[in-house]
């Protein structure tokens, strides 16, 4: 869901794009779903589970209420890195 991202405790989980190409790989320990929740974006992947998956989820709510605690230039470096990181992979062929 789009108010959500996830912390992957066990298992595995296939990041796809939109032609269902693998994208990368995440296992225990790797978080997805999270630049949609700081900058608000659209999700351009979509995530598969390759095994049984225990997944910790993140609201929304939780992560925006933790950002907005943060020191403010953190919090406008966390922002440039993901608009940077988005606009990176949207110019790539």
């Amino acid at each position: 869901a789009r108010d959500y991202a996830y912390l992957i405790d066990t298992g595995a989980v296939e990041i796809r794009n939109s032609s269902g190409e693998v994208l990368d790989t995440l296992g225990p320990g790797e978080i997805f779903g999270e630049m949609a929740l700081i900058d608000d974006g659209v999700r351009t992947a979509t995530a598969c589970t390759t095994a049984l998956c225990d997944l910790f989820v993140i609201p929304r709510d939780a992560l925006q209420s933790r950002m907005k605690g943060l020191d403010p230039i953190l919090s406008l470096i966390l922002h440039i890195l993901v608009d940077r990181y988005r606009h990176s992979r949207i110019d790539m062929p």
